[in-house]
């Protein structure tokens, strides 16, 4: 079979059609994780295929997926490469070119789309919990790598199988990305915040410096008097060591508000909010350079983690709410439909309930 042309992969790339139209911040948190489940491959695949094929190639593919997600927890990337370049030479014949069928695309794209929607649900907890140097170097080689691998080990394939593996991909790299710019402007930011007379100094040239009314009047079309008052009161009181609870810390004071925040403006989109923070932010960093405050250096380390977390937020819950809505391959190849089955919500499982192995873990395997 003919080798794609690599010059054309190199197109190959929705990242920037999926930031501007596919971020969201999800609300929703569930705790248990139902397991890997993979799209009804009898919607993608050819007419009168073999009843026999399709349950194999489902169930290799299930098998294979799933051993990628374990590969992830475990932080053993040497196994997790292995896996990918073998893939192809553990399939027979037949499902071999059921798998390479240009039908089969959708399928493959939403098949790994669900695959990386695991593992990212492993990894998302890093964006606030401290983890090994090692983890964070091998999610990072993980991240710069994992297209090229991914491109060379399915180049023999047919350009719609290989745009399908590469598409997902390069998202869910994008994503790990974020989660390691978070996970580092976190650790900054926590070592400001948790010194008590940087807080102060903070907190006292805020107070004495911003001033919210013509921020709001400025930045925001709406005015919002909700965010007059986050300016103006609760932000000082995020400040406050009398507002962190027992053994909270005010970093995670701050997450949580954060969290919240966006809900707290219903009707606004997450691109919406995301102009409309940083506007705001700015304007508060301009109101205290102008005025010479002290803080302005602290309070640009934490405004770089508020940006990062917030984008990371949007992002995550825009690829967990992900649904496929291009014109899918039916049995006759003639139909198409949208596809609205077996998407899995965001679970926000905890590396907690699976005894921290990537947190604690000091054994990476690398390539």
């Amino acid at each position: 079979m003919a080798t794609t042309n690599s010059k054309s992969l190199s197109y190959v790339s929705n990242v920037h059609e999926f930031l501007q139209s596919e971020i969201y911040f999800d609300q929703t948190v569930h705790d248990e994780d139902n397991g890997l489940i993979l799209p009804h491959i009898e919607d993608f695949a050819p007419s009168l295929s073999d009843a026999d094929v399709l349950a194999n190639l489902t169930a290799i593919y299930r098998s294979h997926s799933t051993s990628l997600i374990e590969c992830i927890r475990f932080m053993k990337l040497k196994q997790f490469f292995h896996l990918i370049s073998t893939f192809q030479g553990s399939l027979t014949a037949p499902v071999h070119k059921l798998f390479t069928d240009p039908c089969m695309a959708r399928w493959v794209y939403q098949s790994d789309w669900e695959t990386y929607k695991h593992i990212l649900r492993l990894l998302s907890p890093l964006s606030s919990e401290a983890a090994p140097t090692s983890v964070l170097v091998a999610l990072r080689h993980l991240a710069d790598i994992l297209p090229k691998t991914i491109q060379d080990n399915f180049n023999n394939v047919p350009f719609k199988i290989l745009e399908a593996k590469l598409k997902p991909v390069k998202v869910f790299c994008n994503l790990i990305d974020r989660l390691l710019r978070v996970n580092e402007a976190a650790h900054a930011a926590g070592r400001i915040l948790s010194h008590k007379p940087d807080r102060d100094l903070m907190r006292d040239d805020w107070k004495k410096y911003v001033k919210p009314q013509p921020i709001v009047e400025r930045e925001l079309a709406c005015g919002s008097p909700l965010a007059k008052t986050i300016l103006e009161v609760e932000i000082r009181e995020l400040l406050n060591e009398s507002t962190v609870a027992g053994d909270e810390t005010t970093l995670e004071k701050w997450t949580k508000f954060l969290t919240r925040l966006p809900s707290r403006f219903p009707g606004v989109s997450a691109r919406a909010f995301l102009y409309s923070m940083g506007a705001v932010e700015s304007a508060a960093l301009r109101d205290m350079t102008m005025n010479g405050g002290d803080s302005f250096g602290g309070w640009w380390v934490v405004r770089c983690w508020v940006d990062e977390f917030l984008r990371w937020q949007a992002e995550r819950g825009g690829f967990m709410q992900h649904v496929d809505n291009t014109v899918r391959f039916n049995k006759l190849n003639s139909s198409s439909s949208s596809d609205d089955g077996n998407i899995i919500d965001d679970s926000g499982v905890s590396l907690h309930d699976h005894d921290n192995h990537l947190s604690n873990s000091g054994n990476v395997e690398m390539v």
